[in-house]
Parts: C-alpha cells; sequence; structure tokens
C-alpha cells in the first residue's frame, strides 16, 4: 500500500494527510487484537486442517473469528462512544472511521487466510490486488475532488466493504457449508476455543504491534498534525518493509507450519535461518534504490516532505530487520507463545532504557523526530536478536534425560 500513501501525500495537505495519517493508525491499532489471538490460531491450524480434508471444521474457526472481531469492533466503539460524552479529548471522528476501517481490513486478512492456507499465492495476490486498486483509485478520487481526510478513509472502507463480500462467499463456498449454519456452529463452540492460547498470542501480538507503532503514537500525541504528517511519510519505508514481510509471511507461515509437522524443529529452525538470510541480502539491494528514489526524486515530486532525508537511514536500517525478523513466527509455531510474550515485553522494556541512555547522553530535547526514528530502530534490532537467540535456545537445547 505504500502507492496509496505516496498519493495521499500529493492529493492531500499536510494537515489532511496527518489526519488520514492517524486514521490509519487507528486501524492497524485494531488489527493488532489479531480477533484476541483467535487469528493467529486460525493461520496456524487452517493450513493443517485442510490438509486433513476437516474444511468444514476451518469454516467454523473461520467463523468464529470473524464473530470476535465484531464483537471487539462493537466494544471499542461503545467505549469511544461512552468517553465522547463524558467530555474526554479523544479526536471521536477519526477513531470511529479508522476503527471501522480497522474492522473491516482485519476481516479481509481473515477472509484471505483461506487461500493462503491452501498454498494458493495467486489467488491470493489477485486478492490482495482487487483490494489495493480498488482502494487507491477510489480514495484517490475523493481525496483530489475534496481534499478531505476522512471522506478518503470513508471511501477506502466502503471498496473494502464490497471486496469481503465476495470473498466471503468464495469462503464458505469452497468449504460446503452455508454461511449461517457455519455461524450457528461457531457460536455454539465458542466455549471450545483454545481461549488461554489464543490470549497469550494476543498478548505477544499486542507487544509486537507496539514494538512496531509506540513511536507513531508518541508523535501523534507530541506533535502538530504537520509534523506528525512528516514522521509518518518519512515511515514510508517501513510501510513498504511491513508490507514485504507480511506478504512474505503469508507464503512462508504455512509452509513452516507444515514443515515443522512433517519435518520437525530442527528442519524448521534452518528453513526460517535461510529466508531470514535471504531476506536480508534481498532488503540490501532494494533499499539502495528505495533511498535513491526518496532522497533525490521526492524532493522534487513532494516539496513539502523535503525535511525528512536526515530520517531516512535511520528507517532503512529499521525495515531490514523487520522485513527478516520471522523468528516470533517460529516462535508461535513450534508452541512458545508464553515465552513469546515474555521475551517481548523484555525486548521493550530493554529498549526504552537503551534509549533513555541514548537522549540524556546524546540529546538535550527528548521528543524530536529523529530521537524517535532511533527509538524505532532500537526496538526491532532488539526484538530480532533476542527471538532468533530464543529460536536457536528452544530448537537445540539438550532435553534432561530420563532414567
Amino acid at each position: 500500500m505504500m502507492a496509496r500513501t505516496l498519493l495521499m501525500a500529493r492529493l492531500l495537505s499536510l494537515e489532511a494527510f496527518g489526519e488520514f495519517s492517524f486514521g490509519l493508525l487507528v486501524s492497524s491499532s485494531f488489527n493488532m487484537l489479531n480477533c484476541l489471538g483467535l487469528q493467529i490460531i486460525l493461520q496456524r491450524d487452517l493450513p493443517i486442517m485442510i490438509l486433513r480434508h476437516h474444511e468444514k471444521s476451518g469454516a467454523i474457526l473461520l467463523s468464529q473469528c470473524l464473530i470476535v472481531s465484531s464483537v471487539s469492533g462493537c466494544f471499542i466503539f461503545l467505549v469511544i462512544f461512552i468517553a465522547n460524552i463524558l467530555t474526554l479529548e479523544i479526536p471521536t471522528k477519526f477513531m470511529l472511521i479508522g476503527l471501522l476501517h480497522g474492522l473491516v481490513q482485519q476481516i479481509f486478512l481473515i477472509a484471505t487466510t483461506e487461500s493462503r492456507s491452501r498454498g494458493q499465492p495467486t489467488r491470493y495476490s489477485l486478492q490482495y490486488l482487487a483490494r489495493s486498486s480498488g482502494i487507491i483509485v477510489v480514495g484517490g478520487l475523493i481525496a483530489s475532488a475534496t481534499g478531505s481526510a476522512f471522506l478518503t478513509l470513508v471511501a477506502e472502507t466502503s471498496v473494502v466493504i464490497i471486496t469481503i463480500h465476495r470473498l466471503l462467499v468464495s469462503v464458505y463456498r469452497n468449504a460446503s457449508i452455508k454461511f449461517t449454519h457455519a455461524l450457528h456452529l461457531a457460536i455454539r463452540k465458542l466455549p471450545n476455543i483454545q481461549w488461554k492460547a489464543s490470549i497469550w498470542l494476543f498478548l505477544a501480538s499486542s507487544t509486537t504491534f507496539l514494538m512496531f507503532n509506540i513511536d507513531r503514537w508518541i508523535a501523534s500525541h507530541t506533535f502538530n498534525k504537520e509534523d506528525f504528517g512528516l514522521y509518518t511519510f518519512a515511515g514510508t519505508i517501513l510501510i513498504v518493509g511491513q508490507m514485504i514481510q507480511s506478504l512474505i509471511n503469508t507464503t512462508v507461515f504455512p509452509m513452516l507450519v507444515r514443515r515443522n509437522a512433517t519435518f520437525g524443529k530442527v528442519h524448521t529452525y534452518f528453513l526460517s535461518l535461510k529466508i531470514s538470510g535471504i531476506l536480508f541480502c534481498a532488503w540490501a539491494v532494494l533499499s539502495i534504490a528505495i533511498w535513491l528514489i526518496m532522497n533525490y526524486g521526492f524532493i522534487h515530486i513532494f516539496p513539502k516532505y523535503q525535511n525528512i532525508q536526515a530520517l531516512l537511514p535511520y528507517f532503512m536500517v529499521t525495515a531490514s530487520f523487520r522485513i527478516a525478523g520471522i523468528w516470533s513466527s517460529f516462535l508461535i509455531i513450534t508452541g512458545n507463545n508464553i515465552q513469546l510474550f515474555t521475551l517481548k515485553m523484555f525486548t521493550i522494556t530493554f529498549s526504552i532504557i537503551l534509549w533513555i541512555f541514548y537522549i540524556h547522553f546524546f540529546h538535550t530535547n527528548i521528543i524530536s523526530l529523529g530521537n524517535l526514528a532511533v527509538f524505532s530502530g532500537v526496538l526491532s534490532i532488539s526484538d530480532y536478536l533476542v527471538t532468533m537467540a530464543t529460536s536457536w535456545q528452544t530448537t537445540f537445547r539438550k532435553q534432561p534425560q530420563t532414567l
């Protein structure tokens, strides 16, 4: 979705782009819920269910994700509404449209889990392309005609709603089960969900999201809309990185699940190590082209964003560790959910301490664009190193011998 971000930066004013970016931040924050961890279980278990021809059970699990996601969205909507009544200082309009935007995006991800789990990357790519092209065309037209960040977010949300309707029809048709029947069984079997594992996965994914987005939340509450727009635009590199990582993970995660189920943990570890190394090398080559484009070409195309050049090196390094960071997926697949949450909390705490040390000894202005970029990098590097080391340790540690 980098093209969408660049298009909006071009069409919207700097202030409106800041508002648009805040709406997307709320949207991605809702996606962090991952249906309280159930979406991760769906990604982990659906490939195996399909492999074993338990497709109706997979459709029921997918329906449970839809239910939990929708209920979570309604609950958060109610919280925002009550907070607004109590006159708390919450930007209600962009919070609510961002929430709805995030809900439909999450439903899209849930629906496309089916094509990914079937090992059909071409079909998934076409689904992703249909959503992305619709968002760019319709959102671009609305942004150009109105200059309104709010109406642009409404347009994007409408496009995704139309897309997911078509997707869900094909999902239940392929599973040979009616939507209403699957929904009824899903509600009845909600108590049977592995809620303990789901909650731990939710906590782990929440901390991962916090690591990747805490700098933007700080920026949204510290800087004015123009500066927040600048910081978000500089972070376009991270959007590229996360998009690449997400696309790769949609294929890699089911593949690692199958490898672990067939050959065991050691083979899965070495495959993960190989993939991570390839991603590092590929990004190193790609980042040179991206840096040249952003450092020189964008000055002429986006003159109002030329002050971001100093931030680019920080975000380049950060993106490399995010793209290659598949070790969290490895730990989830191998059943180390609780340990993963502990690692994420340790990484966040360690990175905050390290950042404070950096601020204290090298800078006087605590909150600045550059300092936040450094903080983002520290979080990503620490996360990669800690999860990689733990993956090695859990794979090759010696088991106690029994008499």
